[in-house]
């Protein structure tokens, strides 16, 4: 008598299924077409005597060893294939995470290996922001050369596990195309829109805090649930110049009164120190324009800033207060830095909080 316990036929059936999609030559439809074949067989054999499993291994035998089903079936499929090449899987990989996967004929590894690649990147994103340094800078390079070496070694692996793969529909180069573009259009736009903005700076209107050719790296986060505090180095847009980046110190908060007396800031009467603060002309020279202003009440929800090197600087003496729908985020690290004489990095100053 049979014991039905000892043999599972459904689960061998399974089985020998999963182990033929393991190879390109099948497509979903042939295994449908094989699996079917072998559930008519078997009840054939079991009624001439056979156990369940005499019946599986005597009808998967007659249709045939995987080998022998990858050659009939790759005649077959000969011109719908495409060969699945690593070094382009790899390439595809650093164009876009997960794009090597798609070109391997794994759509759902794509989707979610760029999603996590994704959700690290923002992780090094807000580490590069809150981490002290050099370990802001440090920790995310380090993390992003290990991901990146993962992301190119799963494309290649991918390729190299599936040979040949089935010419998919999204297996054409305008879909590849169209992936990149989508990634391009909305990702840095999101990230920078929200999160982080690495920007340029060239003007010394800052001096000394930040210098002509630093890159500064901008806290999106920093004013999402609390207000811009005096001393923050804010970067902002006005609406004389909406497509520059200003940056510049917070002096005077909402309903304040700011005044200038000879170069020195005073707010509600009171001087501020201002240590930072640079000026290139000699007291004894030709006053300017913004070495005096007149006491001046900022109006709410909006704020003054000004510029460290004061003798160079396009800042709210000149433009006014800055409302605060206009502030943008806090200067937060210096990701880069180059001399604009040389032409050299200046290596001290990357990795540096600008305070």
């Amino acid at each position: 008598m049979e014991d039905q316990t000892s043999f599972d036929l459904s689960d061998a059936i399974q089985k020998w299924r999963r182990d033929l999609s393991q190879s390109a030559a099948f497509h979903s439809a042939d295994l449908d077409e094989l699996e079917a074949h072998l559930r008519d067989a078997i009840p054939a054999l079991q009624a001439s005597g056979l156990s369940s499993e005499e019946a599986f291994v005597v009808a998967s035998r007659r249709i045939g060893t995987r080998q022998t089903l990858e050659s009939e079936f790759g005649k077959i499929h000969s011109g719908h294939s495409v060969r699945n090449r690593p070094w382009l899987a790899g390439l595809l990989q650093i164009v876009t995470p997960g794009l090597g996967n798609l070109y391997t004929g794994r759509p759902v590894r794509a989707l979610i290996l760029h999603v996590t690649v994704l959700c690290i990147g923002l992780f090094l994103a807000l580490a590069l922001l809150w981490l002290p340094g050099p370990l802001n800078l440090l920790i995310p390079v380090a993390a992003a050369i290990v991901v990146a070496v993962f992301v190119v070694l799963d494309g290649v692996q991918c390729a190299r596990a599936r040979p040949h793969f089935p010419l998919e529909r999204y297996k054409r180069w305008y879909v590849y195309i169209l992936a990149v573009l989508i990634v391009a259009a909305t990702e840095p736009f999101l990230m920078g829109n929200y999160v982080i903005q690495a920007f340029p700076t060239p003007t010394p209107s800052m001096e000394p805090t930040i210098l002509v050719g630093d890159h500064v790296v901008a806290d999106k986060t920093a004013y999402a649930f609390s207000d811009p505090q005096r001393g923050d180095l804010a970067i902002y847009r006005t609406p004389e110049f909406p497509q520059r980046i200003f940056v510049k110190r917070i002096v005077g908060m909402p309903g304040e009164t700011i005044e200038i007396r000879n170069r020195e800031v005073l707010v509600s009467g009171r001087r501020v120190d201002e240590p930072y603060v640079q000026f290139i002309r000699r007291s004894t020279d030709e006053t300017s324009p913004g070495d005096s202003m007149a006491p001046t009440v900022i109006p709410a929800d909006a704020y003054f800033l000004l510029g460290d090197n004061r003798d160079n600087s396009l800042d709210s003496r000149f433009i006014g207060p800055v409302q605060r729908q206009q502030i943008l985020g806090k200067a937060n690290t210096i990701y880069f830095s180059l001399d604009p004489d040389t032409q050299k990095p200046r290596w001290n100053r990357i990795g540096k909080t600008p305070n």
